[in-house]
């Protein structure tokens, strides 16, 4: 959709510039477009790292993962493409002759366009990163008109109206007006949301019925094995407080104890720095250990329904949680391995 909406975009913007231009505007507008792609870059691998997390996180029904995810890439969006705006302002006249050889004036109102569209960039970051939220939450009915309003409609109707009243020039700005409108318009679909309070739990659009079925939740985090000792113990006294009874707390603390013990021992041979995460989530229908750590990946599921190793010995740690575990599941995002252990 993004694709359809951006040639459309294309045709509208090469039409509006020969009405208000010429030739020479369309030839400038080329030059701005392709190197357009390329400051799009990190936006663009933001957005994809958030959308790929938000996915891990909201199967875990994180949401306070998810909120600070969100935070976090807002933020990093904002200062790389503050630092990209700067240099490309700066370095336009060598970009845009990197691109194109020709007439003087083409090439100077193309170097305007390019330094006009680099002010949009901080926007469309945001833009992306909240838009790839929407989608990774399945929040349809924000991702799909957030797709054809930034990449279309915005653009295209500032382009049509800047045009008419200041020429080329108008045409530039309406890739920063675009950007803004679109922010703005989902800014006030946030603050129409009436069952958050905070204005990112808006923006989030979270319904009550996210977080059913969760009832607590605790996270640790640790990077020796005295540490998962430690965490071990948290995990068997977090269960027995939450109402779980002697054997199933043993379960969950055993399972802490031999998968993050295995994770050090094994995963941490680099020599770099690691560390190990462990929640412990408390549900209606039973209980869930999740595991992550930043070492080399392994699959543990994989590796037991591949398991042939006829030494009682082998890995007993693993073959003793996939045996105690109503489901294990192995997901692994961005390198890094994520292990769901769900314990009835």
């Amino acid at each position: 959709m993004q694709q359809v909406c951006r040639s459309i975009l294309t045709i509208c913007v090469n039409h509006i510039i020969l009405f208000v231009s010429d030739a020479n505007g369309v030839a400038a507008y080329s030059a701005v477009f392709t190197l357009s792609m390329m400051c799009m870059a990190v936006g663009t691998g933001v957005s994809q790292s958030t959308s790929i997390i938000t996915g891990v996180f909201a199967g875990e029904k994180d949401l306070e993962s998810i909120r600070m995810l969100l935070k976090e890439a807002f933020k990093t969006t904002a200062v790389l493409n503050a630092a990209l705006m700067t240099a490309v302002v700066i370095a336009s006249p060598v970009l845009i002759r990197c691109y194109f050889h020709g007439d003087p004036a083409v090439y100077a109102l193309a170097v305007t366009g390019l330094r006009f569209y680099a002010f949009c960039l901080v926007f469309y970051g945001l833009n992306v990163a909240l838009r790839s939220y929407y989608q990774a939450m399945h929040l349809v009915q924000y991702a799909y008109p957030y797709v054809l309003l930034d990449n279309l409609v915005c653009v295209a109707v500032s382009a049509f109206c800047l045009g008419r009243l200041m020429g080329m020039n108008g045409v530039w700005l309406s890739f920063l007006v675009g950007e803004v409108l679109t922010l703005f318009i989902f800014l006030i679909l946030a603050f129409l949301d009436r069952d958050n309070a905070d204005l990112l739990s808006k923006i989030m659009h979270i319904r009550p019925e996210f977080t059913n079925g969760i009832e607590a939740i605790r996270t640790w985090s640790g990077k020796s094995e005295r540490d998962i000792e430690d965490i071990s113990t948290k995990v068997l006294a977090f269960c027995l407080e939450k109402g779980g009874d002697s054997r199933l707390s043993y379960l969950l603390a055993l399972a802490t104890e031999e998968m993050g013990i295995n994770i050090i021992r094994y995963g941490f041979v680099d020599e770099k720095k690691h560390s190990v995460d462990v929640k412990a989530i408390r549900q209606t229908a039973g209980w869930m250990l999740r595991i992550r750590d930043d070492c080399a990946l392994f699959d543990p599921v994989r590796y037991m329904e591949g398991y042939d190793d006829p030494a009682p010995e082998s890995h007993i740690g693993i073959r003793m949680v996939a045996r105690m575990s109503k489901r294990m599941e192995y997901i692994s995002t961005l390198k890094i391995n994520n292990l769901l252990i769900e314990i009835e």
